[in-house]
């Protein structure tokens, strides 16, 4: 990649390329280096412009932005109507320190867009929906754990199915009337 050419496994042939490398990780490279876990000269190689993003729990102020993004991201690609999250909802979401980072952020948004029947996202659907940063330290019984996950679950499985309740239904094993039995059962609306 330094001269610009390259060998395909197997070839005899020189291919000339022109590519930059992006490369992204959460680890302390140099601190890894001087313990002999990565190399140095692979390390100048890839750190032309280096930058540093915090995790989200050190920038709240991005949280009412992505926020917005994912839900408008996630409307769209189910094909629901547009979401707002009300002043309350932000400040729960702003409030809580997100161990799993972005992703968790973008998870608990898709989970929100895809169960909420409301156009505007208040603290009663983060309650309803996302307990878990209500009470992020309060881990409640099992029941209520399980709960929660067959929500997440059969959530995820509407999605996999394009918002087609037969094939969801499907793929959770279960009879169409069963899933919506057990939808209502969990306070989820179809």
């Amino acid at each position: 990649m330094e001269e610009g050419k390259i060998t395909r496994l197997g070839g005899t042939a020189e291919i000339v390329i022109d590519v930059r490398v992006l490369s992204a990780t959460n680890k302390d490279l140099k601190k890894m280096i001087s313990e002999g876990k990565f190399r140095e000269d692979l390390y100048y190689r890839l750190a032309v412009l280096l930058v540093e993003i915090l995790p989200l729990r050190e920038r709240r102020e991005d949280i009412p932005l992505l926020v917005q993004y994912f839900a408008d991201s996630f409307c769209r690609k189910t094909g629901r109507p547009p979401k707002k999250f009300d002043k309350s909802a932000i400040e729960i979401l702003e409030r809580y320190h997100y161990p799993g980072n972005i992703r968790e952020l973008a998870n608990y948004i898709e989970r929100i867009v895809i169960l909420s029947q409301t156009e505007t996202i208040d603290i009663n659907e983060i309650k309803l929906y996302l307990p878990q940063l209500v009470e992020s330290e309060f881990l409640g019984s099992l029941k209520l754990a399980s709960e929660q996950y067959e929500r997440d679950y059969i959530a995820k499985c509407i999605v996999r199915a394009g918002g087609n309740m037969t094939k969801a239904a499907e793929l959770l094993g279960l009879e169409r009337s069963h899933l919506y039995k057990k939808m209502k059962s969990l306070g989820m609306e179809a």
